[in-house]
């Protein structure tokens, strides 16, 4: 006996009624999957441009700290510079002495 002849008719008509439902349950189904591949490229996005926000937030604090460091050397070397200056003012027979003896030194290290 084939399945077929097994089935009454309420049987078949409750067979459709589960394909209908089984088809609809497909379609959300796909629905949902579509959403979802939605929201996850949008949320690949965010996560990309968040990634890319702090990247750029760092690269700007260390520019920002750099030129801060080479003010501050910048500030330094001439704060140096002056006070070596004015020490060779001041004191200019020392300061002579002083470049005579450190370039007999160098001379003599570079030679050996």
């Amino acid at each position: 006996m084939a399945f077929t002849d097994k089935l009454s008719t309420r049987n078949e008509e409750d067979l459709a009624a589960l394909l209908k439902e089984l088809r609809g349950d497909i379609d959300t189904l796909r629905k949902d999957m579509h959403t979802l591949q939605k929201d996850a490229g949008k949320f690949g996005s965010a996560s990309v441009h968040n990634a890319q926000h702090k990247v750029e937030e760092a690269t700007d604090k260390v520019i920002k700290m750099s030129r801060d460091k080479a003010k501050k050397f910048k500030h330094e070397a001439e704060e140096q510079t002056e006070s070596l200056r004015d020490t060779v003012r001041d004191n200019p027979v020392a300061s002579l002495g002083l470049a005579v003896a450190a370039g007999m030194i160098l001379g003599r290290a570079i030679l050996k």
